[in-house]
């Protein structure tokens, strides 16, 4: 597995990471207007002959979230031309460098 701090986790033939990386940059988080690889979003890749599997941070909108995971399919499977079964997922800790805001905690 490959991985740098610039860089998301890619796991597979090194000829796939350019296709996976191309339909990363596709898909932008509507809420910035950045793609989700330089918003951080993207927790890892694996690639392999008959899938390819996304795993990603969630956003605080989960409409947004699910917008996003069914624009990174339609995109993935394109890119791979429908030769791949797609699978993305949503982790359940935010995107790196987020930090919680105590102030908007509910206080019981």
């Amino acid at each position: 597995m490959t991985t740098s701090r610039n860089t998301w986790p890619y796991e597979g033939p090194p000829e796939d990471r350019l296709l996976a990386e191309s339909a990363l940059r596709w898909v932008v988080d509507p809420a910035t207007g950045v793609d989700v690889i330089r918003r951080g979003l993207i927790r890892t890749v694996v690639v392999n002959e008959g899938a390819v599997q996304v795993r990603m941070a969630p956003l605080p909108d989960a409409g947004v979230t699910a917008m996003v995971v069914e624009d990174l399919e339609a995109e993935l499977f394109d890119h791979f031309h429908g030769e791949r079964r797609v699978t993305v997922t949503v982790a359940s800790d935010p995107p790196r460098g987020w930090r919680t805001r105590p102030h908007l905690r509910r206080v019981a």
